[in-house]
């Protein structure tokens, strides 16, 4: 299992301007805003958000030719974060690593006593004569 924390403000700037390359803005739009405004957004929540500008201003006018500031606090006001908070998630990954599950107690039968494995991974690329299987499995070893 494996942890990928959301994107920090810098790289949510670089998301945004990546998704608005091809989106015509209104002077008063300030990326760098956007990206504050966004903490705990992951890419594709940003792709949703600048989505949801567009059809803000399309809603406003069908002949808007132009994304504002205004279409965006629409957006952000209705488009959610997807992932939990941090904190939720680094205390999810923290038990998994703990105790070899994602629920609160524990494993199997809850003895704590059983061997687990967290995790094993297998490389995605497999070279002519490495097991075939999937890329990541988990389980209780007997």
């Amino acid at each position: 299992l494996v942890y990928v924390a959301p994107p920090d403000e810098r790289t949510r700037c670089e998301i945004f301007k990546v998704k608005l390359r091809h989106t015509p803005l209104a002077g008063d739009v300030d990326i760098g805003q956007l990206a504050a405004a966004s903490c705990g957004y992951t890419g594709a929540d940003i792709g949703a958000v600048v989505r949801e500008a567009g059809l803000a201003a399309l809603t406003e006018d069908l002949a808007a030719s132009q994304v504002a500031h205004r279409h965006f606090e629409v957006a952000l006001a209705t488009v959610r974060p997807s992932a939990p908070p941090q904190s939720s998630l680094l205390a999810l990954y923290s038990r998994f690593g703990s105790q070899g599950t994602a629920a609160p107690g524990g494993a199997g039968s809850g003895s704590g006593s059983e061997p687990v494995v967290v995790g094993s991974a297998w490389p995605v690329f497999n070279p002519a004569g490495a097991p075939q299987g999937p890329v990541f499995s988990m389980g209780s070893v007997a």
